[in-house]
């Protein structure tokens, strides 16, 4: 049989590593790439503890290895199948048939090089490393003592995630306690190995050296970890660093792209910016309340319309996701002259500032149209003509850091109802390119619904208006759809099929639609307006929004809102009367931006879900704060930790061979009194502040006396101090406790007026207690 480690069972080294591993799927399962990934935390737990147990046993590696494969034969189907049960009531051996057909579909695709639309192969894959990682972390850390076997493949997993989703500070700190608990784990065995040398050289050990070799190393750990943090890294340092890693992981991104692209996180995996250059459906909408940016409106002409803070376009539509079929790069920088719109005309300027709250994001945001940034970067267009230009994604270089500023000035339309049905059908022919294509094996199904919808339209605004309205009325909201069946398109799936989704799959379904009755549409994504606060708004992570622009003739791209949780834009019937000049009332220009009041069919209009939660997060932590404070008090009560404190710190003290201070002895010597020898103390002390300590041998009435003579003015008090005292020492009679108490005070508050008029007499003259 294989020997276990030399140090034995530890329960200590156990519970570390089974919290670092935690830290490690908890990491992972905060990023929210795809549903069911707090499994990988499950298997990751179950897994350490087979680990710990087939370590600590006497079993051969031979043995131990067969042992593992049979758990994991029968815990990871067992766990894949409790993941993807269903609604309908079918037994575990069906369960155990979908889990085996999903697979093999989705390794079939990704062998192939296909987009796998089931995130539950991304989810099988986590769960199985995470199981892997945990038993083999186990085995070598009892069996052979390995704390690099155990470590080192949950410390990748960490920075890997760490890596690509690094969006939100908060989530690092995830990384400062894995880290904080790697530096136990280490001291705990260091000491354990150096116990083991110890005893072999016959040094004896205590069993108590553990507690006070933890409290120091807890410390240094702690202050190890915050410097780490604080410290600041060279810019220039991580830059050569980002490029280097991009260099090295591009390959190996390119080639599983494919195999994480049902992942719905609501930003790129893997690369700087929320939005990158392809946008897949996804299976999540965007959750969560962490601020992305902050806007403030610095100028802008009233209007009834909310902002859109838009990111990207893309004109490109193939099997449940969007990219660009083809752009030009456009070097910009202040110093130059604003971008050459088409359709510039009847727009009016618009300036804002936003503050950005993710770090390094080199994607700006702007509402529709940005001509002019205050940072040097570059601008993504459709040149039409080799002068003028349509915006497609705008970029700063360098990146704005978390906190930073920029400036955007804007030309924005806002036409009314009227202008935009007196636009025809003569798109140029840049927009017929680009705009107008359909997928061919779902244009007949998608083309029909959209004939039946706009059959009593005539105009193309009148039509985009009939197929928004379809939307919101046939399609409902879903933070999470599940993937379609294999070979069907998403888009047409929830159209047709689910009728459930989130406003990608809503901006996708218009798009299609309109693009098939001749009306050149785009994907446009961002973030919808946010909370609006006096002249500014607050964009969270939950306001990311997806939406469809339509062009209309000498007017240019105009947003529409299909998706059910978002107010329904509205726009003026007439056009009003035309300012001559831009309104620099901010907060006027930023009320007239506010939503209108929700109706009842949007009950979950986007300002609604960050008020709640906002309110049930601090609900939350005063609630929290309360009962924390609540259980020291009671806990402090029923244990007297304070009493304690004194008395572990001189028991300490003494175990090193350092002497008790004298302040600690006093500090015990008081918490051994009762209240009213308490109160009497002010008696003492105030005859050691007037300069006439008494011996040890006085008694209390003598000392009584004497600080009488000394301070006249206090004897009421001193002498009911003195009686409460002498009629708890020698009498039955129950002592008065709030009357020594105040006396007691009272003695000292004497003690020191008298303190302060000495000493100011003594420089001015005069009696103390002259009139």
């Amino acid at each position: 049989m294989e020997k276990s480690s030399t140090h034995g069972w530890d329960w200590l080294s156990a519970g570390l590593l089974f919290l670092m591993l935690q830290a490690t799927a908890g990491r992972l399962v905060i990023a929210n790439w795809a549903p069911f990934l707090y499994f990988a935390s499950i298997l990751a737990a179950l897994g350490t503890i087979l680990g710990l147990a087939l370590g600590t046993s006497h079993f051969n590696r031979s043995r131990v290895t067969w042992l593992a494969i049979d758990y994991t034969l029968m815990v990871l189907p067992w766990q894949w199948a409790v993941a993807v049960q269903s609604d309908i009531n079918i037994s575990f051996r069906d369960q155990l048939y979908m889990v085996a057909s999903r697979l093999a579909i989705a390794c079939v695709q990704f062998i192939q090089r296909a987009p796998v639309n089931d995130s539950f192969f991304f989810v099988a894959f986590i769960s199985l490393v995470m199981w892997i990682i945990g038993l083999t972390a186990g085995y070598w850390l009892m069996r052979h003592d390995s704390l690099l076997a155990a470590v080192i493949p949950s410390a990748l997993v960490m920075m890997v995630v760490q890596v690509y989703d690094n969006h939100f500070a908060l989530r690092s700190w995830w990384l400062a306690a894995y880290l904080f608990l790697i530096l136990l784990l280490v001291g705990r065995r260091y000491f354990l190995y150096s116990r083991l040398e110890w005893r072999k050289q016959h040094i004896a050990v205590s069993e108590d050296a553990w507690p006070d070799i933890l409290n120091g190393l807890t410390i240094i750990a702690l202050i190890v970890v915050f410097i780490a943090w604080i410290i600041p890294t060279s810019l220039s340092s991580l830059q050569t660093a980002s490029e280097a890693w991009n260099n090295i992981s591009s390959p190996v991104r390119n080639r599983l792209s494919n195999a994480v692209i049902s992942l719905q996180s609501p930003y790129s995996n893997g690369e700087a910016n929320f939005y990158s250059e392809s946008l897949p459906l996804g299976l999540n909408a965007a959750q969560g309340n962490q601020p992305v940016f902050t806007v403030k409106v610095l100028s802008a002409p009233a209007s009834t319309t909310p902002y859109y803070w838009r990111g990207r376009v893309y004109d490109f539509y193939s099997n449940g996701q969007w990219s660009n079929s083809s752009a030009t790069s456009l070097d910009f920088q202040p110093t130059s002259q604003n971008l050459n719109l088409v359709n510039f005309q009847n727009r009016a300027e618009a300036q804002f500032q936003f503050t950005m709250q993710l770090p390094q994001q080199s994607l700006l945001y702007a509402p529709s149209e940005p001509v002019w940034v205050d940072e040097p970067g570059s601008v993504i267009v459709t040149s039409v003509d080799g002068v003028q230009n349509d915006p497609l994604a705008w970029f700063a270089n360098p990146a704005i850091a978390q906190g930073a500023h920029y400036q955007v000035n804007a030309k924005i339309a806002d036409p009314s109802v009227a202008e935009l049905e007196a636009t025809g059908t003569n798109y140029p022919a840049w927009v017929q390119d680009r705009y107008l294509e359909v997928p061919q094996e779902i244009r007949p199904a998608i083309h029909t619904l959209a004939e039946q919808i706009t059959s009593r339209q005539s105009t193309p605004y009148d039509k985009a208006e009939a197929v928004t309205n379809y939307l919101r009325n046939t399609i409902q909201y879903a933070l999470t759809v599940p993937p379609p069946p294999p070979g069907v398109d998403p888009a047409v799936w929830i159209l047709f099929n689910y009728k459930k989704g989130f406003c990608n799959y809503y901006a996708s379904d218009e798009i299609l639609m309109l693009r098939s009755i001749g009306i050149p549409a785009r994907m446009a994504v961002g973030f919808a307006q946010g909370e609006g606060h006096g002249d500014s708004f607050a964009v969270l992570n939950f306001n990311a929004h997806a939406w469809p622009e339509v062009y209309f003739s000498d007017i240019g791209w105009m947003g529409f809102e299909p998706t059910v949780n978002q107010k329904p834009i509205v726009r003026p019937l007439i056009k009003p009367q035309l300012a001559t000049q831009q309104n620099n009332n901010a907060s006027t220009n930023a009320n007239s931006h506010k939503p209108q009041e929700n109706s009842p069919a949007e009950s979950n209009a986007t300002t609604k879900p960050f008020s709640f939660s906002a309110l049930l997060n601090d609900i939350l932590w005063i609630m929290f704060s309360l009962l924390v404070i609540v259980v020291m008090i009671i806990a402090f009560r029923r244990y007297q930790l304070l009493n304690q404190v004194p008395v572990y710190l001189s028991n300490n003290l003494e175990r090193i061979g350092v002497s008790t201070p004298s302040w600690i002895n006093a500090w015990i010597h008081w918490n051994q009194m009762t209240s009213v020898e308490r109160s009497f103390t002010s008696i003492n002390l105030s005859l050691r502040w007037l300069g006439s300590p008494q011996p040890i041998y006085a008694t209390a009435a003598e000392r009584a006396a004497e600080l009488i003579k000394l301070l006249p003015a206090a004897k009421e008090y001193i002498e009911a101090v003195s009686s409460e005292h002498q009629s708890a020492l020698f009498t039955k009679r129950s002592v008065d406790l709030s009357r020594a108490r105040r006396a007691g005070i009272m003695i000292i508050l004497h003690t020191l007026h008298f303190t302060v008029l000495k000493f100011w007499n003594a420089i001015f003259g005069g009696d103390v207690y002259s009139e």
